[in-house]
């Protein structure tokens, strides 16, 4: 429908050329005619690539998909110039540690991101509080971002640092899309430029809109390209690390035990829960003295009120003896 409405557009313009050339404007007319020529050429070849804009990936055709997606998986994809380019993989990686230092553990970490050139792009911190128990022990989720061709050597120190419970990582391959998407925005810069010339060729104002409307219908499309492959260049230059720290007294085991190893682990987690209730006891029976103390006020003032009232009563029935 866009490709119809495209040849209907340049066959109108070039109508209004031609009456334009008859009254005097024949030089000028015909340049026009010449740019309006040119821009049903080059639309004709790039196809729906221009006219579709965002369309352009579902028009194309399946052999050029195809023919895409071999380059790629032969390893060396091609810009639109034919030449080849680095394969666009996009790291995230998550992490999750143990330590019994949380302090030194998050400097430790926050040093690292810095000498290895990246940034935390999110933390949460929960610095928890013995006051209730050893339960609520500390803990941070981190989002941070490492360059990444140094995210395996920023990992490798990481693990000397904590114990590491689980690590996974996953990778996603964008370089079809990104080429894609790279073809399409070239398409339209193309076509930002044909439009120009006719429009600085136009003097009749409906030719002058129409271009005008198509142009801005370009420059958004254009503007839309050129941010998606800023968002790519950015996941692809900066890999992405979700780490969660746990503090705890003790480091869960990693390695596959015997009975015997868990029974004596099992042994000692016992011994480490009952100090802990102990010492939980303790705490709050410290915390807790104030009530205990306005408690055991108010109770003597009770008691001695029925002491002091039994005596009354006693003395009086003395008297009435």
């Amino acid at each position: 429908m866009k490709k119809m409405l495209q040849r209907i557009f340049v066959i109108v313009l070039s109508l209004v050329l031609v009456v334009l050339g008859t009254v005097g404007c024949g030089a000028s007319a015909k340049g026009v005619a010449e740019d309006a020529a040119e821009y049903e050429m080059m639309t004709d070849s790039t196809a729906d690539a221009i006219v579709g804009g965002m369309n352009y990936s579902a028009n194309r055709g399946d052999g050029a998909l195809k023919m895409e997606a071999a380059e790629v998986e032969e390893g060396a994809p091609t810009s639109t110039l034919g030449q080849p380019i680095d394969r666009k993989l996009i790291r995230n990686v998550r992490v999750e540690m143990e330590t019994k230092t949380f302090d030194l553990m998050m400097s430790q970490i926050e040093e690292n991101v810095k000498a290895r050139d990246g940034y935390i792009e999110n933390m949460d911190t929960y610095n928890g509080s013995a006051y209730y128990g050893h339960q609520n022990s500390r803990y941070a989720n981190l989002t941070i971002r490492i360059p990444a061709d140094k995210l395996d050597a920023f990992l490798q120190e990481v693990s000397t640092i904590g114990n590491v419970i689980s690590r996974s990582e996953d990778v996603e391959d964008v370089t079809l899309s990104y080429v894609d998407t790279q073809s399409r925005r070239d398409m339209l810069r193309i076509e930002q430029e044909r439009l120009m010339s006719i429009l600085e060729k136009s003097d009749k104002v409906e030719d002058i809109i129409a271009v005008e409307e198509r142009l801005s219908e370009v420059r958004y499309q254009l503007e839309s390209m050129e941010s998606q492959l800023r968002t790519l260049d950015n996941q692809v230059d900066y890999a992405t690390v979700r780490l969660s720290i746990s503090e705890v007294r003790e480091f869960a085991p990693v390695a596959e035990q015997t009975v015997g190893e868990r029974i004596k682990e099992g042994f000692a987690g016992t011994l480490h829960d009952i100090a802990d209730d102990v010492e939980d006891l303790y705490i709050w029976f410290v915390v807790n003295i104030p009530y205990f103390v306005m408690w055991a006020i108010g109770i003597g003032i009770v008691i001695s009120l029925i002491v002091a009232r039994k005596k009354r009563k006693a003395k009086k029935n003395k008297q009435v003896e």
